[in-house]
């Protein structure tokens, strides 16, 4: 399954996902976002015009 979101939906969920990070504690589902928030990263560096 392959989504295709523009930049600024990227960062809103890289957001979310850093916020709702920030209250787990180190459970399965820190371990999950963390894989979500690498791919949200990656997407949005290759989305960044190279100056």
């Amino acid at each position: 399954m392959e989504f295709n979101f523009t930049e600024e939906q990227v960062g809103i969920l890289l957001r979310l996902v850093r916020t709702e990070m920030s209250g787990f504690c180190g459970d399965v589902g820190y371990e999950e976002l963390s894989k979500i928030r690498k791919i949200l990263e990656e997407q949005l560096d290759n989305e960044e015009p190279s100056n």
